[in-house]
């Protein structure tokens, strides 16, 4: 949703832009550089909205005819606002989960772990490469750990949206599941007690299921106040305590705050900050991989561009 926002405000501001050199060019003043940009902005994103705005100042008639036609336009235009998206960064958005479910299914026969998370577990801004799951996999391969990590990220993604998510995730079989969710919860002011009832229903289900599960904790800026910001982060420890599974206290433990590890946004890792975001949960991941092993020869790969 981000990046389909930004991308809309890119087009009507260059919307804007392109119906007032529209109407400037009429003039025969009109300096050539205007022409020139003119022409440079209709080549680079080509729009109808100039079109009806002239058409508007020309005859209101005419322009209330379209109206039904300008409104298929704009319902179009946002479902196809993603579009442009490259193989260098994760894809975002939502599908049908059993849409998804074939990727999931590898042919490895190495235990899975699956990052089951939103966009800080996805790499949003960063190459497949270099998302902590990737990076969490280089370092099981180092460590002699036969492993395959699954990157089961969604940017975006919400507790609800993770529970809805979770029959896909166990269609994969793992054995263990990191999760990383509710941080767009916090950022949204939703309920912490709807929150913490789907990572509690995550959990339970996971569990029963066999799999062992890794909860990574996370924290939200103060300025949605003390109480909601103190239970957001103790909501983690609560659940962590009550059915016995291993932490990782703040995912983003030496890197949030922390400029030149996080990318203009403020909030998402660069590629730097996902090494140690790689690293916080490999210390808390090891313990548990001494209860589940695999045969079979070791990976040096991780499973991306999973997430719809």
């Amino acid at each position: 949703m981000t990046t389909c926002l930004q991308s809309h405000g890119q087009i009507f501001d260059t919307d804007h832009k392109m119906t007032t050199l529209f109407f400037v060019e009429k003039r025969k003043d009109t300096p050539s550089i205007i022409r020139d940009e003119r022409r440079r902005i209709l080549n680079r994103r080509p729009s109808f909205l100039p079109y009806f705005t002239h058409l508007f100042h020309r005859s209101p008639f005419a322009m209330s005819l379209m109206m039904p036609f300008l409104g298929l336009w704009l319902i179009i235009v946002p479902v196809g606002c993603d579009t442009n998206t490259t193989s260098s960064s994760p894809q975002t958005g939502h599908q049908d989960p059993e849409s998804m479910s074939p990727a999931l299914q590898t042919q490895s026969g190495f235990p899975r772990i699956v990052a089951f998370g939103d966009s800080l577990t996805a790499g949003l801004g960063v190459s497949p490469t270099q998302t902590y799951p990737a990076l969490l996999q280089r370092r099981l391969d180092q460590a002699g750990y036969q492993f395959e990590v699954i990157n089961a990220g969604v940017s975006g993604e919400t507790t609800a949206g993770g529970l809805r998510r979770l029959e896909w995730v166990l269609k994969g079989k793992p054995s263990i599941v990191i999760l990383e969710l509710g941080a767009n919860d916090g950022l949204r002011g939703q309920s912490l007690a709807d929150a913490y009832s789907n990572l509690e229903r995550i959990i339970q289900r996971l569990q029963a299921a066999g799999v062992r599960v890794v909860l990574a904790g996370m924290k939200i800026p103060p300025n949605y106040g003390d109480e909601y910001t103190t239970n957001f982060s103790v909501m983690y420890e609560k659940l962590a305590r009550a059915y016995e599974i291993p932490l990782v206290p703040f995912l983003l433990e030496g890197v949030a705050a922390v400029p030149e590890l996080n990318q203009a946004d403020g909030l998402h890792p660069n590629a730097e900050g996902y090494h140690i975001v790689a690293q916080n949960v490999m210390t808390v991941l090891t313990p548990l991989l001494r209860d589940v092993t695999g045969q079979g020869k070791r990976l040096g790969r991780v499973e991306n561009n999973l997430s719809p």
